[in-house]
């Protein structure tokens, strides 16, 4: 395990960005796939709006960083554009990725749920490749193993000394909280394309998609040891919470829907 899968003198290129681009280039696959049945306009559509996500999701990734970390940056603020250094956030570029489409989807006269339908799914490929990408980097570490007395001690991770784990911690065994994420998204991602074959209203795959990522995030936060903080609490736990107390009445309120239609249909 190391960060960086080329490192000279004159080129440096970290394995959470290679790992990043591939996850886009396969998320962008699916989502390609996916919308094969709704016809070329769709498929075109995705297309000019990989023109939108992958700027908005790296833009929102980094303001989300930054937002909670400013002090990091204060001194020497044109750090802030070094995104190739690591500090990007799953949450914001979900945030300003979802943003983005909807507008799109506004612009070009889709149907807005139907557009995030196709993306969410697509949205966990992403996710999954770019965790292990972070693993590898030794970013969005867990907590030591000794400090968490349910978890097998063996189970445990040494990061590689050039990266930002064990630039806190050392040669201490971490929870690899960044596989267990990424191994979510796997099982979210497979629910969903079993959901996606069944009948279904409208956003209700966006919908469980937001409600079941937000669960997963909020329980493995107990396991982070890098979190964004907001005082005492941890930002992606309050940012979870509130989806999910948003997400869940929508999604059986679609279904309600969807239900009542099937009856008088």
């Amino acid at each position: 395990m190391h960060p960086y899968l080329v490192q000279t003198d004159s080129l440096t290129i970290r394995w959470e960005s290679v790992l990043i681009i591939i996850g886009i280039i396969l998320a962008f696959s699916l989502a390609w796939r996916l919308a094969k049945p709704k016809g070329e306009a769709y498929r075109d559509a995705l297309l000019d709006l990989c023109f939108w996500l992958i700027p908005a999701g790296v833009i929102g990734a980094r303001l989300w960083e930054v937002l909670w970390t400013w002090k990091n940056y204060k001194a020497q603020p044109l750090q802030v554009f070094a995104v190739w250094d690591g500090g990007l956030s799953i949450q914001g570029a979900l945030l300003l990725g979802g943003l983005a489409a909807v507008l799109f989807a506004r612009r070009r006269g889709l149907r807005v749920w139907e557009l995030l339908d196709l993306l969410a799914p697509a949205a966990l490929v992403g996710q999954a490749i770019g965790r292990i990408g972070c693993f590898l980097s030794g970013d969005s570490w867990g907590k030591p193993v000794e400090a968490v007395t349910w978890w097998p001690q063996s189970l445990g991770v040494v990061y590689a000394a050039n990266s930002p784990a064990a630039s806190i911690h050392g040669w201490t065994p971490l929870i690899p909280a960044e596989l267990m994420e990424a191994g979510a998204d796997v099982v979210i991602l497979g629910l969903l394309l079993i959901a996606w074959q069944g009948r279904r209203r409208p956003g209700q795959i966006t919908l469980a998609y937001a409600a079941a990522y937000s669960l997963a995030r909020f329980g493995l936060e107990f396991l982070r040891d890098d979190s964004l903080m907001f005082g005492p609490f941890k930002v992606a736990q309050v940012l979870s919470a509130v989806i999910m107390l948003v997400a869940i009445p929508l999604f059986l309120r679609r279904g309600a829907v969807a239900a009542k239609a099937g009856v008088a249909g």
